[in-house]
């Protein structure tokens, strides 16, 4: 009997911060999370590659998942966020967004922006690794 196959899901990482990808690609690691990552450094690139995708009938790139920093170069992470919601085939595509603020007025914008969960970046490894697991939570039950 053959072991039913794993399915990696696709993550598309809008993060300026080489050190924060690292920890992003540690937390997934550390949480066997089986996953393809696509990384992008800025807003303007984010919106690029999206628009990529969004003009490709059924792109094995498109994202399960896009974990989004707030505070990007070129566009911030908010306008990202309304551009993603304004894409139809990413209306409903889970978005973790990140931030070293814990500002209620920041979790409460991208909330209703449609974000999915807030991850307040920490400031030591252990806790950045709970990334991890909010990631499952969102993904639901298929990750676990």
């Amino acid at each position: 009997m053959s072991e039913p196959s794993v399915v990696a899901i696709v993550i598309l990482l809008v993060e300026d911060n080489r050190g924060d990808v690292f920890l992003v690609q540690s937390a997934l690691a550390e949480h066997n999370i089986p996953h393809q990552l696509h990384a992008v450094r800025d807003g303007e690139q984010a919106i690029r590659y999206l628009e990529e995708l969004a003009a490709v009938k059924d792109s094995p790139l498109w994202p399960d998942l896009i974990v989004l920093d707030l505070n990007l170069p070129r566009k911030s992470g908010q306008e990202v966020l309304a551009r993603i919601r304004g894409f139809e085939r990413f209306k409903t595509t889970r978005v973790i967004a990140m931030s070293s603020s814990a500002a209620p007025e920041d979790k409460h914008e991208v909330s209703s922006l449609g974000a999915h969960a807030y991850f307040t970046k920490p400031s030591n490894l252990d806790d950045f690794m709970k990334l991890g697991q909010l990631i499952k939570d969102v993904l639901g039950p298929e990750q676990e």
